[in-house]
């Protein structure tokens, strides 16, 4: 597995909170082929930011990258 390296990606990774739902989020999606989920929407993770910005983060399974 590739590391992801936006700083979207850094910002959730830092949140225990944040990384525990995207954990999870990985847990329960990983081995459905693409088409099962079709129709439901992922859940949004947040992430409170300085300044009192919210980041909100929609996480998907993508195929993988060459």
């Amino acid at each position: 597995m590739k590391a992801l390296q936006s700083k979207r990606a850094k910002a959730v990774l830092a949140d225990p909170e944040a990384r525990d739902q995207l954990r999870s989020f990985l847990a329960t999606r990983t081995g459905r082929p693409a088409g099962h989920a079709a129709g439901v929407r992922a859940e949004l993770i947040e992430v409170q930011q300085a300044g009192g910005k919210t980041l909100r983060v929609q996480p998907r399974v993508v195929a993988k990258a060459a």
